[in-house]
């Protein structure tokens, strides 16, 4: 096999601009500037999008919600929870969501109707240990 088998040859493969008011990678006069143009557009288009992020936004949920997710998975069970109100709230409720929910709900009416507490609240997170100096 020779070496001019992987080389590339041909035109430099190029994307038009998504971005207003930046010159086609595709209309260069060279293929330097084809490629040059190329790289500009792409650094370009990174600083606007942004960061990519590996995974989506975590979604924070009021007590009343909770109670109502939990009460729902409650009745209908998880899946057909996760589904409604991911539906109805136009955002994701993954069903290990819904199963903690619901744990945490039975867990607190269990509290509830011993005479411990008096409302669905979420547990507090313990504080992050910090390392002394």
């Amino acid at each position: 096999m020779s070496l001019s088998k992987w080389l590339k040859t041909g035109t430099v493969q190029t994307r038009s601009p998504t971005i207003a008011g930046l010159p086609d990678p595709a209309k260069a006069l060279s293929r330097t500037e084809a490629l040059l143009r190329q790289a500009a557009y792409d650094a370009v288009e990174d600083m606007v999008n942004g960061r990519n992020r590996k995974h989506g936004e975590y979604g924070s949920y009021c007590d009343e919600t909770r109670a109502k997710i939990a009460h729902y998975a409650i009745d209908n069970g998880v899946a057909k929870a996760s589904r409604h109100f991911t539906a109805n709230m136009g955002k994701k409720v993954s069903k290990t969501t819904v199963r903690s929910m619901r744990d945490q709900y039975v867990k607190r009416k269990k509290r509830i109707w011993r005479g411990h507490e008096i409302a669905f609240q979420v547990p507090q997170r313990r504080p992050h240990h910090v390392r002394r100096m």
